[in-house]
């Protein structure tokens, strides 16, 4: 995931003409808005995921605790902050 500066960089690259701002502003919010949909959409795949293996029998309890907390590990580390 990109930071709201590195979304602000491209906005920049795509639009350098100081006089467009609506072209940035939109080209910023729609970026933004892309992401966090994506990031949902992401989140909820990964639980289902290991809700399905967990119910097929195919981790322990053990493991699946183990599971989770990697896939949350791994889930944080892509959200980065300003």
């Amino acid at each position: 995931m990109k930071t709201k500066k590195e979304i602000e960089q491209l906005a920049e690259q795509y639009f350098p003409d100081p006089y467009i701002c609506t072209g940035k502003e939109g080209f910023i919010d729609g970026y933004t808005q892309c992401q966090e949909d994506m990031v949902k959409e992401l989140y909820e795949f990964g639980k289902l995921v290991l809700d399905t293996f967990h119910s097929e029998g195919k981790t322990h309890s053990g493991e699946d605790r183990l599971a989770r907390i990697k896939f949350d590990e791994w889930f944080n580390s892509l959200n980065k902050q300003d």
